[in-house]
C-alpha cells in the first residue's frame, strides 16, 4: 500500500485486480473510502468480497492496480479460523498490545469480562460464538481510523448483535 499525500480519503483503490493462480477474482475495482462512512459490500458467495477486504487491509497484494492508504491505522477483524487455536485469550491480548500501538487493552479486557470470555481459555476451547466475539473485540479495541470486517456477526449471540448494530 502506498501512502496518500495530504488527501482526505482513508483508502483509495484504483483499478485493482487480483488473481488466485489463473483465476481472476477481482478486476478493475476502484473505490474511495472517506472518513465517517459505513460501507457494506454485498454479493453472492465467491465474488471476491473477502478477497477485497483482505486487499484493503494489506493482507494480500493486488495483481493489478494500486491501493493507497491515508491512514496507518486500519483494523481488520479476523475470523475465528484465522486465530491460532493454541493461543489463550490473554496471549492474544499480549500479542495485540505489542503488535498494535493503538490497541486499548483496558477496553478489550472490559469487553471480555462483560461477555464472559475467559482469558485463560485457548481459542480451541472457546465456543464458536465466543471465538467470533473475541475476534470482534480485538478489532474494535484498536483506536483505528478504518475498521474492516468480513461477516463480523456470524455465530454471535443475537443479544450482542443488537448491541453492536
Amino acid at each position: 500500500m502506498n501512502t496518500m499525500d495530504s488527501m482526505q480519503a482513508l483508502l483509495r483503490l484504483s483499478s485493482v485486480g487480483f488473481r488466485y493462480g489463473r483465476e481472476e477474482v477481482l478486476r478493475q475495482v476502484s473505490l474511495t473510502i472517506q472518513p465517517g462512512r459505513i460501507i457494506g459490500v454485498i454479493g453472492d458467495n465467491g465474488l471476491g468480497k473477502s478477497t477485497l477486504l483482505k486487499l484493503m487491509a494489506g493482507l494480500l497484494t493486488p495483481s493489478a492496480g494500486t491501493i493507497e492508504s491515508g491512514s496507518s491505522a486500519i483494523s481488520y477483524a479476523l475470523s475465528p479460523e484465522q486465530l491460532p487455536a493454541w493461543m489463550r485469550t490473554r496471549d492474544l491480548l499480549f500479542y495485540y498490545r505489542n503488535f498494535f500501538p493503538d490497541f486499548d487493552e483496558g477496553r478489550a479486557r472490559e469487553l471480555l469480562l462483560l461477555h464472559r470470555i475467559p482469558e485463560k481459555k485457548s481459542v480451541r476451547r472457546l465456543s464458536r460464538g465466543q471465538a467470533a466475539l473475541l475476534c470482534l473485540i480485538l478489532a474494535l479495541s484498536r483506536r483505528a481510523q478504518l475498521y474492516l470486517m468480513d461477516e463480523p456477526l456470524q455465530g454471535i449471540d443475537p443479544n450482542f448483535k443488537k448491541d453492536i448494530k
